[in-house]
């Protein structure tokens, strides 16, 4: 599977482990890398894997009934629910 030139890994919300080195990148590299250089970087998180799942209504192409579908991303590719609602975290470091 091909991956963005930008991520930076996965870290599961439950490790520990995970969670201090995202807080480092957060906290540490992203400032460094900031005050080194003019073109600004940001941490972007992305959920994966959601805890719950969220029932939406749909109403189908052509269609008057009105459907109910259980969904774990909105149309955007984002989790519902939220960072919150994520049981593993995506990062990315983009420019600004």
């Amino acid at each position: 599977m091909a991956r963005s030139k930008s991520y930076v890994g996965t870290f599961d919300v439950n490790s520990a482990s995970d969670m201090i080195e995202l807080d480092k990148i957060r906290k540490e590299i992203i400032p460094a890398v900031n005050a080194k250089t003019s073109k600004k970087v940001r941490l972007v998180l992305r959920g994966r894997k959601p805890i719950n799942k969220l029932e939406i209504n749909t109403l189908p192409h052509g269609s008057c009934m009105v459907r109910k579908r259980v969904v774990s991303y909105d149309y955007f590719g984002n989790i519902v629910g939220g960072l919150k609602n994520a049981t593993q975290l995506d990062a990315y470091i983009y420019r600004r």
